[in-house]
């Protein structure tokens, strides 16, 4: 089965997450991170690891912007 389990998520500033992926191949995943900055409907900056990757730690820039009353615009930096 495949999908990401959310084992843990603080949607607050200085929070952390912590999440759970199953590949099809029956391979889990581990990531997790701290939320830095959290601006409710405009900005979300937060660190992202990987477990067991070759890459370090990811900063993540995400700031949303509203089109309209149904739609946001999302735009995702990551440094």
């Amino acid at each position: 089965m495949e999908g990401t389990k959310v084992i843990k998520w603080e949607s607050k500033s200085h929070g952390s997450f912590h999440y759970e992926t199953t590949d099809s191949k029956g391979n889990k995943h581990q990531m997790n991170g701290v939320i830095h900055n959290l601006e409710e409907n405009a900005k979300m900056v937060r660190t992202f690891e990987m477990e067991n990757m070759s890459f370090g730690v990811q900063l993540e820039i995400f700031t949303f912007k509203t089109v309209d009353s149904h739609k946001s615009r999302l735009h995702k930096q990551i440094i």
